[in-house]
């Protein structure tokens, strides 16, 4: 970065400061990852617009081991200063608002003694976080951020409720009883089941895969061809490149905020678009913009993810064999998006050397 561009981002800049973590702990924002030392407070410099920030605690036995991460998205305005305190009793970032009176006190000492505690944001890293993010806009956030605001890496559990309009006076009796009465230690445990105030708020994909009267020979094309699926789905929401928005979301809460729920989610989405004949060439804008969104996710898809979505399911692979089928075999097609699928195909084979030009095994005839 340029002594120019620096004194600007200096200037323009957010701030995010982040009070009481233990050192040790770690703390993240984007692709971005920071041990907390003794004189860490925070990072400046941050771009304005959306950012992912993250953090896991350091155990207090060994003083080694990390906590599950933890994180939440935030759109930072310029020469915004976020302010957040440790709750040590919650582990956990603290939900109470700092007072106005404190972050005036930051705000006057930023370029003060408070400057040199806290890390600048690594510019150089920017352009490619804003390629996994930019089709995140506020009504993807709105629509698929928890309802704590939080993204947990590990499913949060709280008790079973024992009270429900649809159950008898004799069943309430029996769940209360029997675990006094059973031999199994483990029958003594509380029943519990996931927060749903802490899951990613993923639409149910759809389970009509065709149009209601539709024909035997109709059936079958639509179980081979997603574009009804899809459609639904891109009905859901009036923004047309909602769908791209949520593909970005469930891979970046999978990359960073370590989600294995959104990294299924992202394989789903992936098929439902790769196999999606009609749609390829029905929505030419949204599919150019596919790539571009696929381009960026695999330059910073850590290797040895390959080595699952590629050795033991091969769904990536598969999907892709697939998308680059239907375009090559379709006449009518936007051309911009045929070169645009040949230059990705040409660019996946060198970097990845993966074959898309021989059928995979199970998509293959089968002779009897």
């Amino acid at each position: 970065m340029d002594e120019e561009s620096a004194r600007k981002l200096l200037d323009e800049g957010a701030t995010f400061i982040l009070l009481d973590i233990p050192v040790g702990s770690e703390l993240g924002i984007d692709c971005n990852v920071y041990r907390i030392g003794e004189k860490f407070r925070g990072i400046k410099m941050i771009p304005r617009g959306l950012h992912f920030i993250y953090y896991s605690v350091v155990s207090n036995s060994d003083h080694k081991s990390l906590a599950p991460r933890t994180g939440f998205f935030h759109v930072f305005e310029a020469r915004e200063m976020l302010v957040k305190k440790w709750h040590a009793f919650n582990e956990d970032i603290s939900d109470e608002e700092v007072s106005e009176e404190e972050k005036y006190r930051f705000e006057c000492n930023l370029r003060g003694t408070l400057d040199q505690f806290l890390a600048p944001y690594p510019l150089d890293n920017h352009r490619k976080w804003v390629g996994l993010t930019d089709y995140i806009t506020e009504s993807v956030l709105n629509a698929l951020n928890p309802k704590c605001g939080k993204i947990k890496s590990v499913t949060e559990l709280i008790p079973q409720q024992y009270s429900s309009s649809h159950q008898s006076d004799n069943e309430l009796s029996s769940m209360r009883l029997s675990p006094s009465l059973s031999t199994n230690p483990e029958d003594l445990l509380p029943q519990m089941k996931a927060n749903p105030e802490s899951a990613i708020r993923f639409a149910e994909i759809p389970k009509q895969r065709h149009p209601l009267g539709a024909t035997p020979s109709e059936i079958t094309k639509h179980n081979i061809d997603s574009s009804f699926i899809l459609q639904q789905l891109m009905s859901q929401n009036p923004d047309r490149l909602y769908i791209l928005g949520e593909l970005q979301f469930a891979f970046v809460s999978f990359l960073v905020g370590q989600v294995f729920d959104a990294f299924e989610r992202w394989k789903l989405l992936l098929q439902i678009m790769c196999k999606s004949d009609e749609a390829i060439a029905k929505h030419t804008d949204i599919y150019i913009n596919f790539i571009r969104v696929l381009y960026f996710q695999l330059e910073e898809a850590p290797s040895d993810l390959f080595v699952d979505i590629v050795d033991k399911d091969n769904v990536l692979t598969r999907n892709l064999y697939e998308f680059f089928s239907n375009i090559e075999l379709r006449e009518a097609i936007d051309e911009n998006l045929r070169k645009r699928a040949q230059k990705f195909k040409r660019y996946l084979t060198n970097k990845f050397k993966w074959d898309f030009d021989t059928e995979p095994e199970d998509e293959a005839p089968v002779v009897v």
